[in-house]
């Protein structure tokens, strides 16, 4: 009698066959849990970066316009009177204007402090000296085109320019004084007519304050200024 079982004739496997094939499907078992832990980790990042980059469309969202398509306005038909040429209109010409220049004026015949000659009319002669030498007053103003401001003091014009005096004679020095006039140098000191210079006295109305160390003859008072000369007459 045979030791072998009855059945279908297929050996029973034996205990190595059993070992490998618990190993194969622990193995199979394990790289499923795997696969599926990364399958569920990369859906959640996937998820995640679909919320944050692509959110999903609102419901309320307002549909798409349609586009809007632009079309030339049909010309428009000139009437009669448009169809006229519009003459031109030519602007009204106009004449340059020449800026007004400010004339300077010329420059003062004399400045203040001058002591200048005249004649007997009263003309401006000439810029003299103080000295007594050349001139017979001396200028202590000078207005363009205006007036003095004593306008009792005597005054000439020229150029222009008012020339504001008072007299001015020195001692010992002759002149030509008139009983109305303008006075001058003397051309020759000591001839019928002329008279020099003894004695000023400024402030003074008569002669009672002229000197008596000195012979004269004849006084003449002035307002502008006021003063005294005490002269010997010839």
């Amino acid at each position: 009698m045979s030791d072998t079982p009855a059945g279908d004739g297929s050996r029973p496997p034996s205990d190595n066959n059993t070992k490998r094939t618990a190993e194969i499907l622990a193995l199979i078992t394990a790289s499923l849990t795997i696969l599926a832990w990364l399958g569920i980790a990369n859906g959640k990042e996937l998820i995640a970066w679909l919320d944050k980059d692509h959110p999903a469309p609102s419901s309320t969202a307002r549909p798409a316009e349609p586009p809007v398509i632009s079309r030339s306005p049909s010309p428009v038909r000139k009437t009669s009177e448009q169809d006229e040429t519009t003459p031109e209109t030519t602007p009204p010409t106009r004449t340059p204007t020449t800026p007004t220049t400010t004339t300077r004026p010329p420059s003062p015949p004399a400045d203040v402090g001058d002591c200048v000659v005249v004649d007997s009319g009263g003309r401006f002669v000439a810029i003299g000296n103080c000295d007594g030498s050349r001139g017979t007053y001396q200028v202590n103003s000078v207005r363009y085109q205006g007036s003095c401001v004593d306008t009792e003091s005597p005054s000439i014009v020229k150029d222009g320019y008012r020339l504001c005096l008072e007299i001015h004679l020195v001692r010992e020095r002759c002149y030509v004084i008139p009983a109305r006039g303008w006075i001058t140098g003397a051309p020759r000191c000591r001839e019928a007519g002329t008279v020099s210079v003894v004695d000023i006295v400024a402030g003074a109305t008569d002669d009672s304050a002229c000197t008596r160390r000195y012979q004269w003859n004849k006084w003449y008072s002035f307002d502008h200024p006021r003063v005294v000369y005490c002269v010997m007459r010839y």
